[in-house]
């Protein structure tokens, strides 16, 4: 690789590990761009260049974290694609729970502006559809409901999740179980008559938990390890 691109790729990556760092240590409000760069050791100029404005750079911490879950998704290994739809949902809250204190804020502030999910949207409905499309196919979902719209309302139910959890309305666990729940929902909707018995075996379980999260008092706000030298 050039000299000159690694230069690049480094800055960047002490850029994002600052912004990080002062959003755990003090929200996207202490995201000022001066201090960041003297956090990050490069030049106020190169944060401009390399970035742009405070949103890019929250921009590029949402990318990043998509990235990542594109990835992971990707690598499920599960040759059931219902099983498959519920562990695209499960590991995404997760992910997110488990670095709540850099996502949470970030996610917060970003929802007011939706350019930073187009991408990462496209990858997630990906996800879903060819999950999906397998589904139809291994005649474990009826043809009645296409994948193409499924995907959609299960993407838009998860994301709907998220966004509450991010603005407070969920705690962690109302959250994972809001979003286990929609996803069952939506599956037994387009289910054959197989899998809509296989999902109401489990439903009542689901339902309790649910239940439970929504009438337990909201749990404190944890703030977990943060590995900041990768993402």
């Amino acid at each position: 690789m050039d000299r000159r691109l690694v230069g690049k790729v480094k800055r960047k990556r002490r850029i994002l590990d600052a912004a990080r760092a002062r959003i755990v240590n003090g929200g996207v409000s202490s995201l000022a761009m001066r201090g960041l760069a003297e956090d990050a050791q490069v030049s106020v100029r190169t944060l401009y260049n390399l970035f742009g404005n405070k949103d890019d750079i929250l921009d590029a911490l949402v990318a990043e974290l998509l990235a990542e879950l594109d990835l992971t998704i990707n690598g499920l290994v599960l040759d059931d694609p219902i099983a498959r739809c519920k562990a695209i949902v499960q590991v995404s809250i997760d992910r997110l729970i488990e670095e709540q204190v850099v996502y949470r804020p970030v996610l917060r502030a970003q929802s007011r502006r939706m350019e930073a999910f187009r991408e990462g949207d496209e990858r997630s409905l990906a996800a879903f559809r060819k999950a999906l499309e397998e589904a139809v196919r291994g005649r474990v979902l009826t043809q009645h409901v296409s994948p193409e719209t499924l995907s959609h309302q299960m993407y838009a139910a998860h994301q709907h999740n998220i966004l509450l959890w991010a603005h407070g309305v969920l705690d962690d666990r109302q959250a994972r179980a809001a979003a286990i729940h929609s996803c069952a929902l939506l599956l037994m909707a387009a289910g054959t008559a197989k899998t809509r018995n296989d999902i109401l075996s489990e439903l009542p379980d689901m339902e309790k938990d649910l239940t439970r999260a929504l009438a337990s008092p909201p749990l404190a706000v944890s703030r977990p390890r943060l590995g900041l030298a990768k993402i």
